[in-house]
C-alpha cells in the first residue's frame, strides 16, 4: 500500500503539468477554425463587416496579437478561475458552462450507473455457466446493442416509449422521466461493451490458482464467482469505463440534440456556428480536464480493486498476477 501511496502522489504531481498541455492543445485546436472570426460576429449581429470596423473589431478582441500572446493571456485568465465572456452573449464562460455542465453529467452519471448494472448483470450470467443458453442469450443481446448505433436505439425507444405507448416525455428536462430515455441510450451500449469485457476477465480470472485455492477450501461456485472472481475481474473493466467516460460526455452531444437535454454539448455546438471561441475554449478545457481527473481516479484505482497488482516506480507491475 506504501507503494500505491506513493502513486498517487505522483500522479497528482504531475496533473499540473497534464492540464497545462490540455490548455495549449485547446487553444491550437480552437484556433484552426476556419474564417474571420471578426468578419463573422459582425455579420450575426446584423451589421455591415467593413474594412474599419472588421479591424476594430478584431483590436478589441485581441485576434491582432501573435498566438503566444493571447494564449499566456487566456492561460492567465484561467488561472484566476476566469473563462471571459461569450463573443454571443456578453454572459461569463464559467457560470454558463458550469450551468450547462450539471446537466451533462446527470445525464452521464446516470447513464454510466445504466452501463455498469448491464454489464454486471449481462457479464456474471454470461461467465456463471459459459457456452450454455444464458451465455449465448447475453452475448446475442450485448452483440444486438452494441451493434445499434445510438440514433438509432434513441428513435426506437422514442417511437415506442414516447409515442405509440407514452410512458415517457417525447423531450425536454426537469423531472427524473426526462432522464430516462436519454441516459438509457448512452448507457445500453455501454453496458453491452463492457459486459463482454466482463465476462471474458472473468473467464480468464476463473482458471486462477487462487481460485482453484478457494474451491479447494469448499466454497461454493457463487462464492468463489462473486466474492473472490469479480473483484479482480473488475480491473479491465473499470479502464475501459475512465476511457468511455470521455466518450460518453462528448458523445452525449448528439443524445442531447435528440431529447432536448440542455447540456453543455449543446451550448458547443451553437458556439461552433457562431465562432464563439471563449465559450468553445472553456467547453474544451472542462471537458478535457474531467476525462483526466477520470482517469487519475480509475489509475489509482487498480490497488484497491486488486491487491496482488503491486505498484512501483510509477508503473503497474502485473506480472504477480
Amino acid at each position: 500500500m506504501p507503494a500505491a501511496l506513493g502513486h498517487a502522489f505522483r500522479r497528482l504531481l504531475a496533473l499540473p503539468a497534464v492540464l497545462v498541455g490540455v490548455t495549449l492543445l485547446t487553444f491550437l485546436l480552437t484556433g484552426l477554425i476556419p474564417g474571420d472570426v471578426a468578419e463573422e460576429l459582425i455579420l450575426r449581429s446584423g451589421g455591415q463587416p467593413t474594412p474599419e470596423a472588421v479591424a476594430a473589431l478584431r483590436a478589441q478582441l485581441g485576434l491582432d496579437d501573435p498566438g503566444p500572446v493571447r494564449y499566456l493571456r487566456w492561460l492567465a485568465r484561467v488561472a484566476r478561475l476566469d473563462l471571459g465572456q461569450s463573443w454571443q452573449t456578453g454572459e461569463p464562460v464559467g457560470p454558463l458552462l458550469l450551468e450547462r455542465l450539471q446537466a451533462t453529467l446527470v445525464l452521464t452519471g446516470t447513464a454510466l450507473t445504466v452501463g455498469v448494472g448491464v454489464a454486471l448483470g449481462l457479464g456474471t450470467w454470461a461467465a456463471a455457466r459459459p457456452g450454455g443458453l444464458a451465455d449465448r442469450l447475453a452475448l446475442g443481446t450485448t452483440l444486438l446493442l452494441r451493434c445499434t448505433p445510438d440514433f438509432v436505439l434513441g428513435f426506437v425507444l422514442l417511437y415506442f416509449l414516447a409515442v405509440r405507448w407514452p410512458v415517457l416525455p417525447l423531450t425536454g428536462a426537469g423531472t427524473w422521466r426526462h432522464l430516462v430515455l436519454p441516459a438509457l441510450v448512452l448507457g445500453l451500449g455501454l453496458g453491452a461493451t463492457q459486459a463482454r469485457l466482463l465476462r471474458a476477465s472473468l473467464l480468464e480470472v476463473l482458471r486462477e490458482p487462487f481460485i482453484a485455492a478457494a474451491r479447494a477450501r469448499g466454497l461454493g461456485r457463487r462464492t468463489v464467482l462473486l466474492r473472490h472472481a469479480l473483484r479482480a475481474a473488475l480491473v479491465p473493466v473499470v479502464t475501459s469505463l475512465g476511457n468511455a467516460t470521455g466518450f460518453l460526455l462528448g458523445g452525449s452531444v448528439v443524445v442531447e440534440a435528440i431529447f432536448g437535454w440542455p447540456g453543455v454539448g449543446q451550448l458547443a455546438v451553437r458556439a461552433v456556428g457562431t465562432r464563439d471561441l471563449p465559450v468553445l475554449q472553456g467547453y474544451a478545457l472542462a471537458m478535457a480536464t474531467l476525462v483526466v481527473v477520470v482517469n487519475l481516479a480509475v489509475d489509482l484505482s487498480y490497488p484497491l480493486l486488486d491487491p496482488r497488482i503491486a505498484v512501483e516506480g510509477g508503473e503497474r507491475d502485473a506480472t504477480s498476477r
